[in-house]
């Protein structure tokens, strides 16, 4: 991830990712993420699930994570590929964990 921005009621969130790895791998059907400081463990957090991809429209169903409320739920997204360049956009909306954001996440294509 090279950019992520958050709005959330009147605020906007440009995520500082100075000290901070998050990383996304994604295969034919199934995605993953991993975020971590670069000095210690703190603030580790990780999910992964399944994905359909139809045109621009991305839709993640997170399986596995360690919060309840956000086990099974379905993530629609937005996506752009421009070269090595992925740009997902979406609502995240989870009335039971109290979630409601716009988002907008940049990952660069590693080898």
């Amino acid at each position: 991830m090279v950019y992520a921005e958050t709005i959330e009621n009147d605020s906007i969130n440009i995520k500082n990712l100075n000290n901070t790895e998050f990383i996304k791998i994604i295969n034919h059907s199934h995605f993953a993420f991993f975020n971590q400081q670069k000095d210690g463990n703190e603030n580790f957090y990780g999910g992964s699930g399944t994905y359909e991809l139809n045109g621009q429209n991305y839709t993640e169903t997170l399986s596995f994570t360690a919060v309840n409320a956000i086990r099974n739920h379905t993530f629609p997204f937005k996506v752009q590929i421009k070269g090595d360049s992925l740009i997902q956009t979406g609502l995240e909306e989870v009335k039971e964990a109290g979630i409601n954001r716009m988002i907008t996440e940049k990952y660069i294509r590693i080898n």
